[in-house]
C-alpha cells in the first residue's frame, strides 16, 4: 500500500485474461477494501475499462462480505455500473469461490 497526499493506493498487477488467477489476489484486495470501509473511507476500484477486473474484485468483496452468490453480487454491481462483464475465467473462479475461506481477510 502506498500513501500519496492522504490517499491510500494499492495496485494489483493482473491481466484481463481468462487464464489469469483472480483468486490469488483476493486476500490483499479484500483486506485493503475492508480496511478502508472500516475507516469510513471511500474506495475506488478501477482497471483499464472498468468492466472485468475491477468489477470482479468488487463482486468478490460483496460475495465474501454479505454471503451473496456470484449472480446476486454481479447484479448488485451491475445496478451501479451497467457495463460490468467479468471475463469467463473470472466468472468461473467467482462461481467456485468458497466465501468462508476468504472471510478471514475481512478482519
Amino acid at each position: 500500500m502506498t500513501n500519496f497526499e492522504g490517499i491510500n493506493y494499492h495496485q494489483i498487477e493482473l491481466s484481463d485474461s481468462t487464464q489469469a488467477t483472480l483468486t490469488s489476489h483476493l486476500p490483499e484486495a479484500l483486506s485493503f477494501i475492508e480496511q478502508a470501509r472500516r475507516a469510513n473511507q471511500n474506495v475506488l476500484v478501477h482497471c483499464a475499462a472498468g468492466i472485468s477486473r475491477s468489477a470482479s474484485f468488487v463482486i468478490a468483496y460483496i460475495m465474501v462480505k454479505y454471503n451473496y452468490s456470484f449472480d446476486q453480487a454481479k447484479e448488485l454491481v451491475k445496478q451501479k455500473r451497467g457495463c460490468v462483464w467479468p471475463n469467463s475465467g473470472f466468472k468461473c473462479q467467482l462461481n467456485a469461490l468458497n466465501v468462508e475461506e476468504y472471510r478471514k481477510y475481512l478482519n
